[in-house]
């Protein structure tokens, strides 16, 4: 490592042995302080927020599909930090392993419709094209007052157009959402959501080039 001491510059650097790698010293500082902050935090949190906690370090694992913007993830540490020291609980998310229906999936891989709700960011649902107007439809079980939810897409930096529907009978639907001109294309999208339902019904109507409706989590609360 090269000893920096002697430099004056504004921004510095350690170089890792025959320059091929390096690291911004304020990156390695902020790293350290992360990590650390997530050792507190797995100390001290309940056990609903640990999990919404990992739930985020989870987009960091090697080789995954996937994966959160750093200042993403910060972001979501502080929002758990703020609620915990409010006293507050995580919402229940009431999708949650849920039965669930869909236009199409690619079964064959293991891209059944019921991983959108499984709980876990590594499983998805997809589509078995790549047309639009697919949905997913998920069963709540019972009527439910529905407050937000929450949509992990397969890609980062990509736009999905949706509508979200929900329904007492699954004959008669209202639409709740309307995303079908969506302007965000970060990969963890969240919204409001109103009203009581027992079926809600996500249908993807519009994809960007190299899209397919395709999903890791769809959380309803």
């Amino acid at each position: 490592m090269q000893d920096i001491r002697g430099f004056r510059v504004a921004i510095a650097f350690f170089v890792y042995p025959e320059n091929r790698s390096s690291i911004r010293f304020e990156r390695l500082r902020e790293g350290i302080q992360d990590y650390e902050k997530i050792k507190l935090l797995q100390s001290v949190l309940s056990d609903g927020w640990k999990t919404e906690l990992q739930k985020t370090l989870n987009t960091f694992v090697p080789n995954s599909n996937y994966t959160l913007t750093v200042n993403e993830a910060k972001a979501r540490m502080d929002d758990i930090t703020k609620h915990h020291l409010n006293g507050d609980e995580p919402a229940v998310n009431l999708a949650l392993n849920k039965d669930t229906e869909a236009s199409s999936c690619e079964c064959s891989y293991g891209r059944d419709p019921d991983k959108a709700v499984d709980g876990n960011t590594s499983t998805r649902w997809c589509a078995n094209n790549e047309e639009v107007n697919h949905w997913l439809m998920v069963d709540l079980g019972q009527v439910q007052n529905l407050s937000q939810y929450s949509i992990l897409w397969e890609f980062n930096n990509k736009t999905y157009d949706y509508v979200i529907e929900t329904s007492l009978d699954k004959t008669n639907w209202t639409l709740i959402v309307d995303k079908s001109n969506n302007l965000i294309t970060t990969q963890f999208q969240q919204g409001v959501i109103n009203g009581e339902a027992r079926y809600v019904r996500l249908k993807i109507v519009g994809l960007q080039s190299g899209c397919w409706a395709s999903l890791y989590e769809f959380e309803i609360y």
